[in-house]
Parts: structure tokens; C-alpha cells; sequence
């Protein structure tokens, strides 16, 4: 007979997770069973073992977060995803195993706190999706930036401060200028380092 046939399937040796929970401290391996499986039904996880990655924690209590639940467009219906994920805790560290319910365990450094977080998939970034949100963050920090002079010096123009105005267009223009290309990826680089949520970016910049 030969394996991989319906007489013989392809059987694949396996580790299932025997726990639940991990303490928040700590470095102690995760427990496991050993067991076989059919080849045919393993499927590859989002993550691997020792992947680097970015673990978002939503904030249970947050002004923003509380202020926009009592306004008429999210009062009594959950919040689009995207809110708290913009004024969340994100911690970085090392996928060190996996727990019953598919939830992954993010390993950090000795001393950090927490040292150990269970995160389901969806709650685990990688570094190109950590780039890419603090990109937009930091591209919307500028722009708003940019709306609010524009505006002060319109506002300005039409209040018959043309003088003013005159003055102060060319320091303007020079910001318009220089922002973009300079001060957004300087504030920006920095958020990314520290692992800053994107609405502290957004803020920053």
C-alpha cells in the first residue's frame, strides 16, 4: 500500500494546547498533548512561532471612546472597529505558542508589563500593517494640521486682515512646503518606535 492513498492517508504529528490562560507575568512554556491528524485538514496558521508582532489591547475606559457612545449616530450600537483601534495600547513582543480557542500568546521582554499577553488573530499586528496605519495617522495629523492654518488665514482674508494675511502666507507656504516632506516623517518615525496608537500619532503630528 501506498501513503497518501484513501487506504493510507497522510497522518501528521500534532501539538494541541491544554491551556486556557497564562499569568501576565512570566516566561514558562505552554503546555501541550501530542497527537496525530490527517494531513488533508491542517491548515496554516496566521502566525507562526516566533513571529514579531504587535498586540492591540482596547481600552475598557477611554474620554473619546465613552463621549462618542453618547452621541445619537453610535448610542446603543457598538462602535465601528476602527474607533478604539485608534486609541488603543499596542505591545510589541514574540508569538510563544498558541491556546485552546486558536488565541495566540504574545511573549515580551523580562520586566515589560504585562510580560505576557492571549490575543486572538485579529488582534495581532504585523509590522507592515503597523506601518501602514501609523502612515495614515500621521498623513491625516498633517493634513488636519494643514486645514486649520488654511483656515485661521481665510478666516483672516475675510475678516478685511488682509495685511496680516500678507505677512504671514509666506511662513505658511514654506510650512506647506517643508511638512510633508520633513516634520511628518521626523514626528512619525518616533510613534512607530514607541509603538504609539494611531490616534496618539494623528495627535503628535
Amino acid at each position: 500500500l501506498k501513503v497518501g492513498t484513501p487506504e493510507v492517508p497522510n497522518w501528521l504529528s500534532v501539538r494541541s494546547p491544554t491551556e486556557e490562560t497564562v499569568e501576565i507575568m512570566g516566561e514558562k512554556p505552554l503546555e501541550y498533548q501530542d497527537g496525530w491528524i490527517l494531513a488533508d485538514a491542517v491548515e496554516l496558521a496566521a502566525h507562526q512561532l516566533g513571529d514579531r508582532l504587535a498586540g492591540r489591547v482596547d481600552v475598557p475606559d477611554h474620554p473619546v471612546i465613552n463621549l462618542l457612545k453618547s452621541l445619537p449616530p453610535f448610542k446603543g450600537s457598538p462602535l465601528p472597529d476602527w474607533i478604539p483601534g485608534s486609541v488603543c495600547e499596542l505591545h510589541t513582543g514574540k508569538v510563544g505558542g498558541v491556546l485552546k480557542g486558536g488565541r495566540f500568546l504574545l511573549q515580551r521582554p523580562a520586566g515589560a508589563v504585562p510580560e505576557r499577553l492571549a490575543l486572538e488573530s485579529e488582534m495581532l499586528l504585523t509590522h507592515k500593517e503597523r506601518r501602514r496605519s501609523t502612515a495614515i495617522a500621521a498623513t491625516l495629523g498633517v493634513a488636519f494640521a494643514a486645514l486649520v492654518g488654511v483656515s485661521l488665514h481665510l478666516r483672516e482674508w475675510l475678516r478685511g486682515q488682509t495685511e496680516v494675511s500678507r505677512k504671514t502666507w509666506p511662513q505658511l507656504g514654506v510650512w506647506l512646503l517643508y511638512a510633508p516632506v520633513l516634520v511628518t516623517p521626523a514626528s512619525a518615525l518616533p510613534c512607530y518606535g514607541l509603538s504609539n496608537s494611531p490616534g496618539s500619532t494623528f495627535c503628535v503630528v
